[in-house]
């Protein structure tokens, strides 16, 4: 080097792929955020679920379901927000249909048990409201039995997403899906059985007195 100056090293400039990666870490934050938010939802319904148990509070089983219905629905629109970041801008709908619908299934199965649980304490909440004292104790467990399974499907909704979202960010496969989905279609199945049980049950107790 001539005249003993030092080169000036120019600060290296970002690359596309960093760019990329920085981009898609805050937008697996925002999931995992999302996903967050759904667990909050989840909590609430099983508050309110204990409280109105407890209390003897009016009302309380359509909130608590509802609730809880938020925080599917919650999921699902995590799960729009995993397949736009796993697909490319070019993806065809069938493509779109094809990697969305094997993940929104899982919420399905929650979806209808709690989406029937709402119908019978809307149709029925107010007279059994009104009549709650002479209600037959097996209303309260089966009532009971049918908000445990629900808790188990939300457990097992929430750990089926957060192993998915881990697994999509790491490019791998989520091996542990196919314990959790055999595990939401039967506690589905069962959550359902037990509705139509405590349905017959109300309609009993409504038409006998």
């Amino acid at each position: 080097m001539r005249g003993g100056n030092v080169p000036i090293q120019e600060p290296v400039k970002p690359t596309i792929s960093t760019k990329s990666m920085k981009g898609a870490a805050m937008q697996w934050f925002t999931i995992s955020k999302w996903l967050m938010l759904a667990k909050m939802f989840f909590l609430i319904g099983i508050i309110i679920f204990l409280i109105t148990t407890f209390s003897g509070a009016k009302g309380g089983m359509i909130a608590s379901y509802s609730w809880m219905t938020i925080g599917v629905f919650v999921t699902m629109y995590m799960v729009s927000m995993m397949v736009s970041m796993d697909l490319g801008k070019d993806s065809s709908i069938l493509d779109i249909i094809k990697s969305i619908a094997p993940l929104l299934a899982p919420g399905g199965f929650l979806l209808l048990p709690l989406a029937f649980l709402i119908f019978i304490f809307y149709r029925l909440g107010p007279i059994i409201n009104k009549d709650a004292s002479h209600l037959p104790y097996v209303f309260y467990q089966i009532n009971f039995a049918a908000f445990f399974f629900i808790v188990i499907q939300a457990y097992l909704l929430i750990k089926f997403y957060g192993d998915e979202m881990k697994s999509m960010m790491n490019g791998t496969v989520n091996t542990k899906k196919w314990i959790y989905i055999p595990g939401l279609i039967l506690t589905s199945v069962i959550t359902g059985a037990i509705s139509v049980q405590l349905y017959v049950i109300i309609n009993s107790f409504l038409t006998d007195g």
